[in-house]
């Protein structure tokens, strides 16, 4: 086990529908949820729990941490894109009461 307490698990930064969950290069495993007005990606991901088409509600474990991909250790690749995929600073536009 790559945690010694055990997995950490990944959820949903907001509620939106699954658009893709496979491996992107690069990336390894990686879960992409869109929310309507922007989109969320998560990837390394050791496991993942949602398929494509799944609604998903904020703070729904979606995922594991891992290291998939180009990863040195296991760890989460966050991103928060526009609806043209082009990643963009997500504390402006996340929950901060959610946030971690």
């Amino acid at each position: 086990d790559i945690f010694p307490r055990g997995e950490k698990n990944i959820v949903s930064a907001q509620a939106g529908t699954v658009e893709f969950v496979g491996r992107k290069r690069g990336y390894g495993q990686t879960v992409v949820i869109n929310h309507k007005n922007f989109k969320t990606l998560y990837a390394h991901c050791a496991k993942i729990f949602v398929k494509k088409g799944d609604t998903v509600k904020m703070g729904e474990k979606i995922a594991v941490v891992g290291a998939t991909g180009n990863a040195q250790g296991a760890h989460l690749h966050f991103e928060y894109q526009n609806m043209n995929n082009i990643a963009m600073d997500p504390l402006p536009h996340l929950d901060r009461d959610f946030a971690h």
